[in-house]
């Protein structure tokens, strides 16, 4: 019906495109659970960029930087573990001396067995008293000082790029002067006016 009252946008992820043989769109179908419906090809305006040839839809700006992005989280995630073992470091026990090493206790057990089992089970906030046959060294907490933040930049860049953003573009300040901050300004500037011609 003309004039058009309004356009309403919906989920791609819930639309079917119903091809003829030739791979010509003859309509679309929307599912949303039990519910659907059908649409002509004249009744929804497809608004996509970067479609490449062949193919219906367009290529989302992340496809590019995907595995990057999933690098990137798996750093993250290895530094959440980092902090995690820098607070609560892998501790190691050694029981007896060469002289005097660790003997059988008469209830059948050893020593190392009844320092393993108090090590299991001592608070992470508390400690463990021994005699000098005993010795617990926290291993890792001294080598943690890992320059992780080199690796975070990298992969943060290179979505960034992906996306054609830069940190300033996000308001993160950094050693750049106001001419080169005017000049990335425009990148993402340029990307907004794209879109806009799409959807005009």
């Amino acid at each position: 019906k003309k004039p058009i009252a309004g356009l309403s946008v919906i989920p791609v992820e819930t639309i079917d495109v119903l091809l003829d043989p030739d791979g010509n769109i003859l309509g679309y179908k929307q599912r949303v659970g039990a519910y659907k419906k059908e649409y002509g090809k004249d009744e929804l305006v497809h608004l996509h960029l970067d479609k490449r040839p062949g193919m219906i839809l367009g290529t989302p700006p992340l496809e590019y930087v995907k595995d990057d992005i999933i690098a990137l989280r798996k750093i993250e995630e290895n530094v959440e573990l980092l902090i995690d073992r820098s607070i609560f470091p892998l501790l190691h026990a050694k029981v007896g001396t060469a002289d005097n090493p660790a003997t059988l206790l008469q209830d059948g057990t050893t020593e190392v067995d009844q320092i393993a089992w108090k090590m299991e089970t001592v608070d992470k906030t508390g400690g463990l008293v021994t005699n000098e046959r005993v010795e617990i060294k926290a291993i890792g907490a001294e080598s943690l000082a890992l320059r992780v933040e080199s690796y975070l930049n990298y992969f943060k860049s290179r979505v960034l790029i992906g996306l054609g953003v830069s940190e300033i573009d996000l308001g993160e300040g950094n050693s750049t002067g106001r001419s080169t901050g005017e000049v990335l300004s425009l990148n993402i500037i340029d990307t907004v006016e794209q879109y806009q011609k799409v959807v005009e």
